[in-house]
């Protein structure tokens, strides 16, 4: 059973862009349903896309997600995340955890965001990874990500974010990736933004994702997006209700068919 499954990873990994190892965690549901395309989150999600997010965040927010690819339970994905605010700039912690019991990968991630100027900020977290096998030990390695976010007009901000610059090793000849994303959020109105980013990932090349996010009467948020290398369709779908948010989100590949996600966010108001 075992070697079934090693080898059904085996044939699926080149085409996970959404992967560890292949790509950083994404910011859950809500991520998924727009292609992972804003790189301009102000709140807890920044622990997930852009830690120069956290400079903005305005109360204690935590949040917590299920990433199931492609119907295999060993593709799973499960994370957390807390962030709030400081007396200067925003902070945050993330968990993840990715795999089955005799694989698996962990993350543990500290971010930190500030403003510099009014309409720009930074932001870094530091990244600790941990690969389990069975019958083969463990390995861990620390990295850590960079990001910018600046605002350009009232409708116009754009987000940079360097993934793993130092290209460090997970276990001795596997590098994890660096990747680089440049991004533009346009808001037309409170109730619409559009997203769009491009991806250069050292592993899987260049990808582009763009997206958009719809709030009708404040409480339901329709979200849709597509991106390339993989060609992937996405969608989904939050709810409001007081300090809660619930998020469902879905993408389909031609080839390997669906995934989906849901997660859950608490804001202290």
């Amino acid at each position: 059973m075992f070697k079934y499954l090693f080898f059904v990873m085996a044939i699926l990994l080149p085409f996970l862009s959404t992967a560890q190892h292949t790509a950083k965690p994404n910011a859950g549901a809500r991520g998924l349903s727009t292609a992972n395309s804003n790189l301009l989150h102000r709140n807890v999600h920044s622990l997930f896309s852009n830690p120069a997010g956290l400079a903005y965040i305005s109360s204690w927010q935590a949040n917590s997600f299920l990433l199931n690819r492609f119907l295999l339970k060993e593709l799973k994905t499960v994370s957390a995340g807390i962030a709030g605010p400081l007396s200067a700039g925003g902070v945050g912690l993330k968990l993840s955890s990715y795999g089955f019991q005799q694989y698996r990968e962990q993350q543990i991630g500290l971010g930190y965001g500030r403003q510099l100027f009014e309409n720009f900020s930074i932001g870094i977290s530091f990244d600790w990874w941990a690969t389990s096998i069975s019958e083969y030990g463990h390995a861990s390695s620390l990295t850590f990500e960079i990001g910018i976010q600046y605002e350009v007009s009232k409708q116009v901000s754009m987000g940079m974010h360097l993934y793993n610059p130092i290209r460090a090793e997970i276990i001795k000849g596997e590098v994890l990736p660096t990747l680089i994303s440049i991004g533009l959020n346009y808001q037309p109105a409170d109730y619409l933004v559009w997203s769009t980013t491009i991806e250069q990932s050292s592993v899987d090349g260049t990808s582009i994702r763009t997206g958009l996010e719809y709030i009708v009467q404040e409480k339901v948020l329709l979200r849709c997006g597509v991106q390339t290398n993989p060609i992937q369709w996405n969608m989904g779908v939050g709810y409001k209700w007081k300090n809660w948010t619930i998020n469902i989100g879905t993408g389909f590949q031609q080839v390997l068919g669906v995934q989906y996600a849901i997660g859950l966010v608490y804001a202290v108001m």
